[in-house]
């Protein structure tokens, strides 16, 4: 993503979780993405916050939203990833499954 992103002359701002992890590769701050206060901090001046992986806490991402801080992709989606039941569900109906009522899910 950092190649591409500064041949477009974009301005990357990366919070890794510790030092000495592969994101800290590009990171700008170290701190707990789990920690509102924290995350909250690091996007003052951002115009967009995404995320890597689907450990982000939902409420995290509710008070950016919250903030007045774009998502993207949003919470949904990231709520689909966390949960896979919620993900069958919306990819529509193929088999039943019991877990969600005998309701048909995708494969």
């Amino acid at each position: 993503m950092i190649p591409p992103a500064v041949e477009l002359g974009l301005e990357l701002r990366v919070l890794a979780e510790i030092a000495g992890t592969s994101a800290s590769l590009a990171a700008t701050a170290v701190g707990d993405y789990r920690d509102v206060a924290t995350v909250l901090a690091f996007a003052e001046g951002v115009d967009v916050i995404t995320f890597d992986h689907e450990h982000v806490p939902q409420e995290v991402l509710a008070e950016l939203v919250a903030s007045g801080i774009p998502v993207r992709p949003g919470p949904d989606a990231l709520a689909v990833a966390q949960d896979k039941l919620v993900m069958r569900a919306a990819r529509g109906p193929r088999h039943p499954d019991p877990r969600l009522g005998g309701a048909a899910v995708a494969r």
